[in-house]
């Protein structure tokens, strides 16, 4: 088997001297990309660790991408793990970052990194056993790699936009279709994503991708060929201290995969993505593993603090014991 690596990005809002850092380069004005919670530690990371111990024991390394914060209980000494600080891979001038569109789009340049790699956040957990075909078949990322009309929803669509206005240049709608109408319409999908990419039929560009807030598989080759292209958008979003809406994201990567067909249809019921105050289906989830991976996402109501808890109990509960990430 190829080898494959885990990538994970985290931060520990808690931290006095990060939240003095970051404080020099807030914004002015507060928006939901930019707010508390976006930057929130739900404490489950040793669980992040555990499951995946657990259920993908093939896993090559494990890059762990920081800002000069480790965990008191991480064993460094795993020869699985690698800590990766920000300035060892993102360039002087785009330091410090708290914009994880800017960290992410220089992923590749982590030194040792994998020609195949699965970028995580860090709400985003394995729920069961995996096996490396569920990211990658034939040498090529498998993904959900079907349209969906974009829908102006919240402040993050914009970033989605500018992937997009990347993506129509590059790329004819009606000969990208021609060519690979097969994995657009993919049976795998389920009836639901199949209808929805129906409905962008009648247009001539691209007006979306069903966009899966799941970990991504990526070749690391195509992610730089990519970033290379769109090298001008790539720094202005480098550039930026914290998320803004003239950002552009991994996602443009994805997008180019599907473009060009370098993927494999993935069949539907891989991940499900909660909400915090969706505790109730959460927990039933990740307690009867009914994904393969769950994401939970962070919110701001009254519900989530009984989220948080919910799920640092459910997930204690799933894996008591320590992974030999820890110390």
């Amino acid at each position: 088997m190829d080898k494959i690596d885990f990538v994970i990005t985290w931060v520990d809002d808690g931290d006095p001297q990060w939240q003095a850092k970051r404080a020099k380069y807030d914004s002015k004005n507060k928006t939901v990309m930019n707010n508390k919670i976006r930057y929130r530690d739900y404490g489950t990371l040793k669980y992040w660790f555990r499951a995946v111990e657990k259920f993908a024991p093939w896993v090559h390394k494990v890059y762990f991408v920081v800002d000069n914060q480790i965990p008191a209980w991480l064993n460094l000494n795993n020869e699985k793990l690698e800590v990766v600080n920000h300035k060892d891979f993102i360039d002087e001038e785009f330091l410090p970052t708290f914009n994880s569109n800017a960290i992410e789009l220089n992923i590749t340049k982590i030194k040792g990194l994998s020609e195949k790699f699965v970028l995580f956040n860090d709400d985003m957990y394995l729920n069961d056993f995996i096996d490396e075909k569920i990211f990658f078949k034939n040498d090529l990322p498998v993904g959900t790699g079907t349209f969906q009309p974009t829908m102006p929803t919240t402040e993050f669509t914009h970033i989605v936009i500018n992937n997009l206005l990347i993506i129509n240049k590059w790329f004819n709608y009606r000969k990208i279709l021609g060519n690979n109408w097969k994995k657009y319409f993919s049976p795998k999908y389920g009836i639901r994503r199949l209808l929805s990419a129906a409905t962008t039929l009648p247009f001539n560009k691209i007006i979306g991708f069903y966009d899966e807030h799941l970990p991504i598989p990526y070749l690391k080759s195509t992610y730089d060929i990519v970033l290379k292209k769109a090298s001008d958008e790539v720094y202005k979003t480098s550039l930026s201290k914290i998320r803004n809406s003239n950002n552009i994201s991994h996602w443009l990567v994805q997008y180019y995969n599907f473009c060009t067909g370098a993927y494999y249809p993935r069949k539907k019921g891989f991940g499900r993505f909660y909400e915090l105050q969706e505790y109730q289906r959460f927990v039933e989830d990740i307690k009867n593993s009914e994904s393969k991976v769950v994401c939970i996402n962070d919110s701001s109501n009254e519900k989530t603090e009984r989220g948080i808890d919910e799920l640092n109990k459910v997930l204690e509960e799933k894996f008591p014991i320590k992974s030999l990430f820890e110390k």
